[in-house]
């Protein structure tokens, strides 16, 4: 279902941007939207390996909180053991509870 709508909309000439839950966060997916130079974000699972690599920001800050909110994030390259190449992920962390 995903492939002929990408396939309708560049054929009218329009970019084509994916965003997704974490349900299409499959390798295959990943590399059709690759292949057909689509942008997109889609949400991974955590493991423990993504929690390594963001464990800094997943603490409060010290200190009484500011009156603007403050947005951490942080990017890195990531390759899992599922997908053939390496990935640039952008890792947003929300706060438990």
């Amino acid at each position: 279902m995903l492939l002929p709508e990408i396939e309708r909309q560049q054929e009218l000439g329009k970019e084509v941007v994916f965003r997704a839950d974490a349900a299409f966060a499959k390798p295959e997916i990943y590399e059709l939207l690759e292949e057909r130079g689509v942008k997109y974000a889609i949400r991974i699972p955590a493991n423990d390996s993504l929690v390594r690599n963001i464990e800094e920001m997943l603490t409060k800050p010290v200190g009484r909180p500011g009156h603007k909110p403050v947005v951490w994030y942080k990017g890195f390259l990531y390759q899992a053991a599922s997908w053939k190449m390496v990935r640039r992920i952008e890792a947003l962390p929300v706060p438990a509870g």
